[in-house]
């Protein structure tokens, strides 16, 4: 788990500014709280932030 401290007014594309991603949002899904969300989302204090990049699967 990893701990990051922003602003009041920080958002989705803030957090992942500030730890290093640059990802287009069709490239990244973001789940909050057990809820999917969009990058311009607000964040609350506590609130539990969840990355998931694209995934392929089937037979080739």
């Amino acid at each position: 788990m990893l701990t990051v401290k922003l602003d009041e007014e920080a958002t989705v594309t803030l957090l992942l500014e500030a730890i290093g991603i640059d990802l287009s949002p069709e490239y990244l899904m973001v789940v909050i709280n057990r809820q999917r969300v969009y990058q311009d989302h607000p964040l609350h204090d506590g609130d539990v932030v969840q990355l998931f990049p694209p995934i392929s699967g089937g037979y080739s």
